[in-house]
């Protein structure tokens, strides 16, 4: 789903459902809205992320498909209508290109022997 894919691009990782669904099924009385708030980013903290994109993720990712906001929804919410930074898609080039090389280590010459 494309919550999912806004999630691990956010974030860095897949969201947590198995803990979430887990976590608010204790409580038989919440809604579903209810359940949805108590366990959507409170594992870790994500002082980054703007509340706006927090929110905007949660919603994508409501258990509920009927209540997922339409791609419509998506495009108008505040964050994804927010400016960004004119030079953020070279900075988020710069910084994959820093964490590729990253992960493929340093290089190792071979000496002839």
């Amino acid at each position: 789903s494309l919550g999912v894919c806004l999630h691990l691009l956010v974030f860095g990782e897949y969201p947590a459902n198995e803990e979430t669904v887990s976590d608010c099924s204790e409580d038989t009385n919440m809604s579903s809205d209810e359940e949805q708030k108590k366990g959507f980013g409170k594992e870790k903290s994500y002082y980054w992320v703007p509340e706006e994109c927090k929110e905007l993720i949660e919603w994508m990712l409501h258990t509920n498909p009927k209540k997922r906001p339409t791609i419509d929804q998506i495009l108008s919410h505040p964050w994804m209508a927010s400016e960004m930074a004119e030079d953020l898609p070279q900075q988020v080039y710069l910084e994959m290109l820093e964490r590729t090389n990253f992960m493929q280590g340093p290089k190792v010459e071979l000496l002839p022997f």
